[in-house]
C-alpha cells in the first residue's frame, strides 16, 4: 500500500457535449470542458493515470489523439468515462489501442423505464447493458459501473449489485457514488436523500455483492455510515497514500472531531452538509481505524474477492 502518493492524476474535459439529459448531472452548468490548449497543457506532463470525461467524450472527434498523447508522455492506467452511446466494438478497439485501460459506464439504474428517467432518454437501456456486456467480456478490468446514489434508486441498490453481478461477468467493479450538489442538481435538490435514509439499502448491496463476489468502492459517504464495510470507501484509501487530491469537496462534522475514523475518513460531502445538515453522523471509538486499514492494505478491490489480483484503482465521480 502506498504511503505517498504521486503526482495528482487530473480529469480531462474533452468535451462539454452530451446526448443525455441526465437529471443528476453534476457537469452542466460547470463549465468543465477544456480547450485543446489547456488539454494540450495537462498532457505536457506525465501523468500515470489519467480520466478522460465530459459531457460525453465519445463526442469528441479528436479523443484518440488526445488518448496517444497522454501515453506518449507515460500515461499507463487510462480511464473513460462514458454512458457508451456510440462505443462500437470497432470505436473501443480504437481507443483501447490508443491507450484507454478501463471504460467506466454511468449507468444509475438497472431498471429500463427508471434508467430512461434519470438519463433523460428512451430506448437507449438495452443498448447500453450490450455495450456494458461485450466490454466487460474484452478484459478483467475494461469495464467499471458507475451508480450515482439518489432518491430515486437508493432503494433499488440491493437488487442493483445483483443484476450487475448477474449479467455483466468479468466486471471490474462498481462505484456506488453519493450524489453531487452540483450541475443540474442544484435545480433538483429533491434528488439528493438522507444519508439515514439511504444507508440500509446500500449497506444491504454491499452485503449482496460480497456474497457474489463482485468489487465494489463507495465515494461521499462517510466511514460513520458504512459500519461493516468501512474498508470499501474511497477517501479511506487515498488518505493513507497521503493523497487529497479528491478530498476538496468533503467536509468535517461536529462528530468528526471525536470520531476513530478521523484519521481515514474526510466526512461528508460538504454541499451535503450545507443542504441536509449533520443529523445522523456518529462518532466511532478510539481505535475503530485499525481493524480498517488492515483490510484496505490487502486491497480495496480484493475484498470481495481475496484469490484476485488487481492493478492500480480509480475510482471516478
Amino acid at each position: 500500500m502506498k504511503k505517498k502518493a504521486g503526482p495528482p492524476d487530473p480529469n480531462v474535459f474533452v468535451t462539454a457535449r452530451c446526448a443525455r439529459a441526465c437529471l443528476y448531472c453534476s457537469a452542466k452548468g460547470e463549465d468543465r470542458g477544456m480547450t485543446p490548449a489547456q488539454i494540450r497543457s495537462v498532457l505536457a506532463r506525465r501523468h500515470p493515470a489519467l480520466v478522460f470525461e465530459g459531457g460525453e467524450p465519445l463526442l469528441c472527434a479528436d479523443l484518440e489523439k488526445w488518448v496517444r498523447a497522454a501515453a506518449k508522455k507515460g500515461t499507463s492506467d487510462a480511464t473513460l468515462l462514458t454512458s457508451g452511446a456510440g462505443l462500437t466494438p470497432a470505436r473501443r478497439a480504437a481507443l483501447a489501442a490508443a491507450g484507454i485501460k478501463h471504460f467506466h459506464f454511468n449507468f444509475p439504474s438497472h431498471l429500463e423505464k427508471l434508467h430512461d428517467l434519470l438519463t433523460g432518454t428512451r430506448g437507449a437501456f438495452q443498448a447500453q447493458v450490450r455495450t456494458i456486456k461485450e466490454t466487460a467480456a474484452s478484459g478483467p478490468e475494461a469495464a467499471a459501473l458507475v451508480c450515482v446514489i439518489n432518491s430515486l434508486n437508493y432503494k433499488y441498490l440491493p437488487a442493483y449489485a445483483a443484476y450487475a453481478a448477474r449479467q455483466f461477468p468479468g466486471l471490474f467493479y462498481v462505484a456506488f457514488n453519493f450524489i453531487k450538489v452540483k450541475g443540474l442538481v442544484k435545480k433538483n435538490l429533491w434528488l439528493v436523500p438522507e444519508l439515514a435514509k439511504a444507508r440500509p439499502y446500500l449497506l444491504a448491496a454491499l452485503r449482496k455483492a460480497r456474497a457474489l463476489g463482485l468489487p465494489c468502492l463507495v465515494d461521499g459517504v462517510p466511514l460513520c455510515f458504512l459500519r461493516g464495510f468501512e474498508a470499501y470507501a474511497r477517501d479511506a484509501d487515498t488518505l493513507l497514500r497521503g493523497d487529497r487530491t479528491y478530498l476538496r469537496e468533503k467536509a468535517a462534522v461536529g462528530a468528526c472531531a471525536r470520531c476513530g475514523f478521523a484519521a481515514i475518513c474526510a466526512g461528508p460531502r460538504a454541499d451535503y452538509v450545507a443542504l441536509r445538515g449533520e443529523a445522523g453522523f456518529r462518532a466511532a471509538p478510539a481505535g475503530a481505524a485499525g481493524p480498517v486499514i488492515k483490510k484496505i492494505a490487502r486491497g480495496q478491490l480484493a475484498l470481495n474477492r481475496p484469490a484476485a489480483r488487481f492493478t492500480k484503482q480509480r475510482a471516478i465521480g
